[in-house]
């Protein structure tokens, strides 16, 4: 029984610690910041610990996991204390008028999946320390004021072009835009246009799907069919990948091309498969759907043109789907 209460007793002062060191964290960026719509009004730094305040969540063991401050109106700059936040898993800093460099500390957030700081004003390079998250999945940095190379190493080998837009000032080959002093670099080869798809009557289909996009859908889906996932990988990584989880990102990708976009998976959906809930079950019904559907094409339908399921006119919103 003593045993028992000594535990207790060891146990609580360092969750009750922990939880002050996150909420002290908290704190100090609240201090940093201007906050015209009182957004942080219940951030609290007498609270046991920051779980009660809005956009704020929590694990069961009263850690930080996500901190959702997106659109608030915000401004000031980012603090290093962040970095203490070691179980944080989102950071979501979009769309405010947040200014200052990101702090290299953010590298201590071994658990971070994504990070959303775009559409704010911040300046200077972009922390190399990133690079060190091996669980990020997400990663928006554009619409920012940036500059610099940006790092290619570790998980930035993972993000495309669009992570990085509109940064006037940054340079290296994911932005095509050779640094200063440095070798020009070899772009990569331009997209060849497949020839359009032939359809019954003679007819040439156009539109988006029509064109490049079925061709590659349908090629990415044969390669995974056949399990040749060497021919969609990075040929410089060689062998150094996971093959289950390259099949799975393929997986995830392709149920994001569906043509409906109430069929295709939400973002926080998209989190969840890449994290390995949900995904089997998902990529089963979809292919079940997919036989079906390439029998009713063998259907021939009376008194109607070859009817294609295009992107050409749906608006941007449909196009990424609901989040």
């Amino acid at each position: 029984m003593s045993f028992v209460v000594w535990l207790i007793m060891v146990v609580h002062p360092v969750k009750l610690v922990y939880a002050n060191v996150e909420g002290d964290a908290l704190h100090s960026l609240r201090t940093n910041l201007k906050d015209p719509n009182s957004v942080l009004q219940s951030w609290d730094p007498t609270l046991v610990n920051p779980c009660t305040w809005f956009h704020v969540t929590c694990n069961n063991d009263n850690s930080v996991i996500r901190v959702d401050l997106g659109n608030a109106a915000l401004s000031g700059t980012l603090v290093s204390q962040l970095g203490l936040l070691k179980n944080l898993q989102y950071l979501e800093l979009y769309s405010n008028n947040l200014s200052g460099p990101i702090p290299n500390d953010l590298g201590n957030l071994t658990n971070l999946v994504s990070l959303d700081l775009y559409l704010n004003g911040f300046s200077g390079p972009i922390p190399v320390t990133l690079g060190k998250l091996s669980k990020l999945r997400f990663l928006d940095l554009s619409n920012n004021r940036l500059s610099g190379l940006v790092p290619d190493s570790g998980s930035f080998s993972l993000f495309t072009p669009i992570s990085f837009a509109n940064n006037l000032d940054l340079c290296g080959p994911v932005t095509g835009r050779p640094c200063p002093g440095s070798p020009p670099f070899s772009p990569p080869p331009p997209f060849v246009q497949p020839p359009p798809i032939a359809v019954p009557g003679g007819k040439s289909a156009t539109g988006a799907i029509a064109g490049g996009w079925l061709s590659l859908v349908l090629q990415v889906k044969g390669l995974l069919k056949e399990k040749k996932l060497e021919m969609l990988v990075d040929p410089d990584l060689e062998t150094n990948y996971i093959a289950t989880e390259v099949e799975q990102l393929i997986q995830v990708a392709l149920l994001c091309t569906q043509g409906s976009p109430m069929d295709r998976p939400k973002m926080s959906d998209v989190v969840r498969m890449l994290e390995g809930d949900g995904l089997a079950e998902r990529w089963e019904e979809w292919q079940k759907v997919e036989v079906l559907r390439h029998e009713l094409d063998l259907v021939p339908l009376p008194n109607s043109d070859w009817i294609l399921d295009s992107t050409d006119n749906l608006h941007a919103v449909e196009l990424s789907g609901p989040r």
